[in-house]
């Protein structure tokens, strides 16, 4: 199933079930989703949603941090709850070991032999791996390559 008609039926059933925090989350998506539109003046593609999608789960982690250690621990929990209902709008994330094998194959593509190369290598890989790893894990993974 296309991944907007998934969270436009999720939207329906939450709104059905009485489940406020899905219906606020999911509502508050829709809405991302329809200023990215705006701004890119075109449908967004599966990739491009799920790359918004990204960004939001970026936002809450970073929330949840900021609120550990300003210790306003129900508003951590808040937007941890968030975060799970967004995830699981995300394809299957990869393991380190998937990650370690696609740095790898474009290590060889590039014929990357040293640091100076961390950006095009990041990038190759990134352009690889999608919305299938979070940045910060290809990052550490690819910096691992190199040590």
């Amino acid at each position: 199933m296309d991944i907007l008609k998934h969270i436009e039926e999720d939207t329906k059933n939450a709104l059905r079930a009485g489940e406020k925090i899905r219906l606020q989350v999911l509502r508050s998506l829709k809405s991302v989703i329809k200023n990215a539109e705006i701004a890119k003046q075109a449908v967004l593609q599966e990739a491009d949603v799920l790359k918004v999608i990204q960004t939001e789960l970026k936002k809450r982690k970073e929330s949840i941090e900021s609120y550990i250690k300003a210790e306003r621990k129900e508003l951590a929990e808040q937007e941890q709850k968030e975060s799970e209902i967004l995830q699981g709008y995300m394809p299957k994330q990869l393991s380190d070991e998937d990650i370690d094998a696609i740095v790898k194959a474009k290590a060889e593509q590039l014929k990357v032999t040293d640091k100076k190369d961390f950006g095009k290598l990041m990038g190759a890989s990134m352009k690889e791996v999608g919305a299938r790893a979070d940045g910060n894990r290809v990052k550490s993974r690819v910096e691992l390559f190199f040590s």
